[in-house]
């Protein structure tokens, strides 16, 4: 943005400079002929004329006949002295070869002219007003030229922006079509390419959106059908059931499958908010706050567990602290799961961004498996997830909640052999740099 502004700056300066060089010509060529219509005719007048009825007259005539060609010319006219402080060397040469000097007075009032009287003195007259300079057509021509200056200025500095943001307006218009794939030319660093950059980024992020929407409705109509098929086939054989002991055990099935749509449903509310998070939501909250916040809630499903903490006392993450909880929450829940003995959670600083580590000394992830394990409905062990109470959504989330406050998420080994899952946070002063 800055270099576009100096662009456009030195354009109007350049602009002006050519504007005032023009201006500048019309009116000397104006001066210039007015000079040798008016003025110097004028002069020649004088020279020829007046010294020599100055020369002829007395004292007494000498005083009338310059009173009354100072009134008539409506300027001063006298008698100095051939060294007058208004004449220079220059000057007096001039009138030595019998020419006549002509000086502009100080603020352009007019001009003065010394016409040769003796040796030793000058008749000088002025200054005489200028009946001359630019006219009408003069100041037409004017106009014309600083508006054709700053015509040709103006489309030679917007046409290139104009013709890209004639694309960028097409690529938008793609992309209302439902050609998601559309983006914008990004050919160069200024205002234009930065606003490129950012659509397509936004056209990134969109298309991503939707292709996760699309493959999550698809996992959704397929984790739906089964529990649903499963009620269905419940309920007819409910109807011809006798036995009671059956027709109990039937229903309880039926019931199990009512509470799997159930936490199915609230994990996809869930998966849907984590997605947009706004910046007016987020707090400065102790990393040891949300620790302590999600171990309280946690000790029912983790006492024959050990579950250890490592935490800075002081350091803290900007975040919504409700999603926080939650992702740390899942992550704890799945390392909790397959834990054997020990679950780790660890948080540090890391630069500008803290990261958030949950160890467990399970079984771990196959490398095959750690690129699709964040997707909705991913499972390494489905039976296993299902019996477990796993709908597959809990590291979606995960992902998802992390990636709204612009971090990352990363699978690898932890130390004792299981998973170690790393989610890294934006700090309090990293959020201009990750909100940009």
């Amino acid at each position: 943005m800055n270099r576009l502004i100096v662009k456009f700056a030195l354009a109007v300066a350049m602009a002006l400079f050519v504007s005032f060089t023009a201006v500048t010509f019309i009116f000397h060529q104006s001066y210039i002929t007015t000079m040798e219509e008016e003025a110097v005719p004028l002069a020649n007048y004088l020279f020829n004329g007046v010294p020599e009825q100055i020369r002829a007259a007395s004292d007494d005539e000498r005083a009338a006949i310059l009173q009354a060609l100072a009134k008539e010319l409506n300027t001063k006219a006298n008698i100095e002295p051939l060294s007058s402080s208004r004449l220079t060397d220059a000057h007096r040469e001039m009138i030595a070869r019998g020419q006549v000097p002509i000086t502009a007075e100080q603020g352009h009032s007019g001009a003065t002219f010394f016409l040769p009287l003796d040796n030793d003195s000058v008749i000088a007259i002025g200054p005489l007003k200028p009946g001359f300079g630019p006219g009408f057509w003069d100041y037409v021509l004017i106009l014309l030229v600083v508006f054709i200056v700053a015509a040709v200025t103006a489309t030679a500095m917007s046409a290139p922006f104009v013709r890209r943001l004639n694309r960028l307006e097409a690529t938008a218009v793609r992309i209302g079509q439902g050609d998601l794939s559309a983006r914008a030319e990004e050919s160069s660093n200024d205002a234009v390419g930065s606003l490129a950059r950012s659509f397509n980024e936004m056209a990134e992020r969109n298309q991503q959106l939707l292709e996760a929407h699309r493959a999550t409705l698809q996992a959704v109509s397929h984790e739906l059908r089964t529990p649903a098929a499963r009620i269905r086939f419940g309920l007819e054989m409910l109807s011809e059931t006798k036995d009671p002991e059956k027709f109990s055990d039937r229903l309880k099935a039926i019931d199990e499958d009512l509470i799997e749509l159930d936490h199915l449903v609230t994990e996809l509310l869930e998966l849907n908010r984590s997605e947009v998070v706004g910046t007016d939501e987020r707090e400065n909250v102790l990393i040891i706050d949300l620790f302590n916040q999600v171990l309280k809630k946690a000790e029912e499903y983790c006492l024959s567990l050990n579950i250890e903490v490592n935490a800075p006392p002081d350091l803290a993450v900007f975040v919504v602290p409700r999603l926080f909880r939650r992702a740390l929450r899942n992550l704890l829940s799945n390392a909790v799961r397959y834990a054997k003995t020990q679950v780790t959670l660890t948080a540090r600083e890391n630069g500008d961004m803290v990261e958030v580590i949950v160890d467990d000394d399970g079984p771990g992830v196959p490398g095959d498996h750690r690129g699709t394990i964040f997707q909705p409905f991913a499972r390494l062990d489905d039976s296993r997830s299902r019996k477990t109470g796993g709908v597959g959504l809990g590291l979606a989330i995960v992902a998802r909640v992390v990636a709204s406050h612009g971090g990352q998420v990363e699978l690898t080994d932890a130390p004792s052999g299981g998973a170690r899952f790393i989610t890294r946070w934006p700090t309090a002063m990293s959020l201009g740099k990750i909100g940009r």
